[in-house]
C-alpha cells in the first residue's frame, strides 16, 4: 500500500501530520489506517501549532490558473507551467502543468535562486520520474511569450 504524509485532525480539533510512519505502524498492526486508531498503538500525534501569519493571511484574491493543456517551449524543449505555490522556508512547492494537473518540485531541482519564485509566476521545467511519482526539475523563470 502506498502511504503519504497528510493532514489530520484529532478529536479535540487540533491539526497534525498523519505521517507515513504512523500509517505503516497501523497497517503492520492490522488496524485500519485511520488517525483515530493511533491511540490503540499508544501513539500520540504531534499537534502542529497554527502560526500567527497563517491565521492572518488572507485567501488569494483569485485562484491561480495554469495553461489549458500541457505546453512545451519550442526554444528550450522544456514544459511551461505556473507556480501554484512555493514555500521558500521548506524549499518545495507545486507547478500547475495544464488541464489542472499539478506537479511537485523541490529547490534542489531548480536552476538559479528558487527564493525568487512567487505564486503565479510562469516557469520552464523538465520532468523526472521518481519513486514518488513525477517531479519537476531544472525549474527556471519563463521569459517568453505567455501561453494562451
Amino acid at each position: 500500500m502506498n502511504f503519504k504524509d497528510k493532514w489530520a485532525t484529532d478529536e479535540d480539533g487540533n491539526r497534525f501530520i498523519f505521517t507515513v510512519e504512523m500509517q505503516r505502524k497501523l497497517s503492520h498492526a492490522g488496524l485500519p489506517v485511520e488517525p483515530e486508531y493511533l491511540a490503540q498503538l499508544g501513539e500520540e500525534p504531534v499537534v502542529v501549532p497554527e502560526r500567527e501569519e497563517e491565521r492572518e493571511r488572507e485567501a488569494p484574491a483569485e485562484e491561480i490558473e495554469g495553461p489549458e493543456a500541457i505546453q512545451i517551449d519550442p526554444q528550450t524543449g522544456k514544459y511551461i507551467g505556473r507556480v501554484k505555490w512555493y514555500n521558500a522556508r521548506k524549499g518545495y512547492g507545486f507547478i500547475i502543468r495544464g488541464a489542472g494537473e499539478e506537479i511537485f518540485f523541490h529547490k534542489t531541482g531548480s536552476m538559479g535562486n528558487p527564493v525568487e519564485l512567487n505564486d503565479g509566476q510562469w516557469v520552464l521545467y523538465d520532468v523526472e520520474d521518481t519513486k514518488k511519482g513525477p517531479e519537476a526539475t531544472d525549474v527556471e523563470l519563463y521569459e517568453g511569450a505567455l501561453p494562451e
